[in-house]
């Protein structure tokens, strides 16, 4: 078995991977109560068993889903007629009302961290951040510095 892929946080030109939270499952307990819930969102491979893998950016003090890499499984037919279909899914798909491809996840409150490089490798810079219904309520930068948390090096650098 292997780990699970990090989904992807961009933050102005900076890629970041983040720590263990998925901010779209919230959106999911939800998603149960609509049409859509037929959907099976399939994995593309073994590092992704939760079926997807999100890109998010923080704009404008707001966390917005920009992309996702999933596909959708559709079973036709009987069990041993059955045909099989992958259509890749995108974010319009989950939410009609996306502008642009791209909609801000007011369904998360919550914290995460996001770190600059992959947890399996060392690494520079963490961002932890805290959210209110897709809000930014604060944020904090360090330079990881150790083995624990609490050797990381807090600095000050504003979102963009």
């Amino acid at each position: 078995m292997s780990d699970q892929s990090s989904e992807i946080l961009r933050v102005g030109d900076e890629k970041l991977y983040i720590d263990q939270v998925q901010p779209l499952e919230a959106f999911f307990k939800d998603y149960e109560m609509t049409p859509a819930k037929y959907w099976r969102l399939t994995a593309l491979s073994s590092a992704e068993n939760r079926g997807y893998c999100g890109t998010w950016e923080i704009k404008n003090n707001s966390l917005y889903l920009i992309s996702i890499y999933a596909y959708r499984v559709v079973k036709k037919g009987f069990w041993f007629w059955k045909k099989v279909t992958y259509p890749e899914v995108n974010v319009s798909d989950l939410f009609p009302e996306a502008i642009d491809g791209e909609i801000k996840a007011t369904w998360f409150s919550g914290v995460f961290r996001a770190y600059s490089k992959t947890l399996r490798n060392p690494v520079d810079d963490c961002l932890w951040v805290k959210f209110e219904n897709g809000e930014v309520v604060s944020h904090r930068w360090f330079h990881v510095n150790g083995k624990t948390r609490k050797d990381d090096i807090p600095y000050e650098k504003p979102l963009p």
